[in-house]
C-alpha cells in the first residue's frame, strides 16, 4: 500500500471506531441494558462455528481476545443494536403512496428471471486424480445411473452416493435462474420437463446426475406480492439514513480528540 493508501485506511478504520464509541456512550445515556442471557446466547452461537473449545480458545488467543473480552464486544454491540432500534427504526414507517410509487417507477426490479428447482448427484473429480481414479469414478456414475435406471430413488441415492453437501438433502439445490451454475449443468437443468432425469452430465466439479423437481417461467411480482419485501428494502434504506445523521449529531455534541493531537 501506498502511504495515501495507508492514510486513508488509518482514517477510515479511526472514523469507524469513533462512531462505535458514541453509539457505546449514547446507549448508556439512554438507560440501554443488554440482558446477560442474550450475551451467553450470542457467545454459544459463536463457539458453535468451532469443533470444539479447544479450537475456540486457540482462535480466540490468536486474535488478542479472551471469552470476557468478547462477551464485552458482544455487550456492546448488542448495545448499539437496542439503541438504533429503538431511537431510529422504531419510528421509520413507509407510505404506502411511496410504495406504490418506488414500484411504478422501478418495475424492471420486479421482474423474477426463469427457475428451476433441481436435484443432483455428484461424483467428483479433480485435476490430480489418477487415469485410474478417473475411471472409478466414471464407474461409480455409471453405476448410480443404472440404479435410476431400474427406478430405485433418487433422494436416497444422491444420500448415499452424491460428493455435494446438498447431499444431506437428498441432492436438493433449491430454485436457481440461469447464470447461477456451470453452464454445462444449466444447459442440462433447463432443457428438462420436471420430473425427468439427465445422462450424465460432466463439467469442472465432476459427474452429474441432475433431475429436475420444479419449473418457474419468467414473471414480474403484482404489487401485492412485493408489498412486504419492498417495505422492508424502502425501510431499511431510510433507516440507513437516519443512522447517518443520527452519527453525525452524536459526534457534533461529543468531546473526540484524534490520535496526535494534544
Amino acid at each position: 500500500m501506498t502511504p495515501e493508501q495507508m492514510a486513508d485506511m488509518r482514517n477510515r478504520i479511526t472514523d469507524s471506531l469513533i462512531e462505535q464509541e458514541v453509539l457505546v456512550q449514547e446507549s448508556a445515556a439512554q438507560n440501554i441494558s443488554v440482558d446477560q442471557a442474550e450475551i451467553d446466547g450470542e457467545l454459544q452461537k459463536f463457539k458453535q462455528q468451532f469443533p470444539n473449545e479447544e479450537a475456540f480458545s486457540t482462535q480466540m488467543a490468536a486474535m488478542g481476545y479472551t471469552e470476557d473480552s468478547l462477551k464485552k464486544e458482544i455487550r456492546r454491540s448488542k448495545a448499539i443494536q437496542q439503541l438504533i432500534e429503538q431511537k431510529i427504526v422504531a419510528g421509520i414507517t413507509v407510505p404506502e403512496e411511496e410504495m406504490t410509487a418506488y414500484y411504478e417507477a422501478n418495475p424492471e426490479k420486479f421482474e423474477t428471471p426463469e427457475r428451476v428447482r433441481a436435484r443432483h448427484i455428484l461424483v467428483r473429480l479433480n485435476p490430480e486424480m489418477e487415469d485410474a481414479e478417473k475411471e472409478a469414478a466414471r464407474k461409480k456414475i455409471e453405476t448410480v445411473k443404472e440404479k435410476l435406471s431400474s427406478g430405485e430413488d433418487f433422494e436416497k441415492l444422491a444420500s448415499e452416493n452424491s460428493d455435494c453437501p446438498s447431499s444431506k438433502n437428498g441432492g436438493d439445490l433449491d430454485y436457481f435462474a440461469r447464470g447461477q451454475m456451470v453452464k454445462p449443468f444449466e444447459d442440462a437443468a433447463f432443457a428438462m420437463n420436471p420430473g425427468e432425469i439427465s445422462d450424465i452430465v460432466e463439467t469442472q466439479f465432476g459427474y452429474h446426475i441432475i433431475k429436475v423437481e420444479d419449473e418457474e417461467a419468467a414473471a414480474t411480482l403484482s404489487f401485492e406480492e412485493a408489498r412486504e419485501g419492498l417495505a422492508e428494502q424502502l425501510k431499511g434504506e431510510k433507516a440507513r439514513t437516519a443512522v447517518k445523521d443520527y452519527i453525525e449529531k452524536l459526534k457534533e455534541k461529543a468531546s473526540i480528540q484524534h490520535p496526535g493531537q494534544q
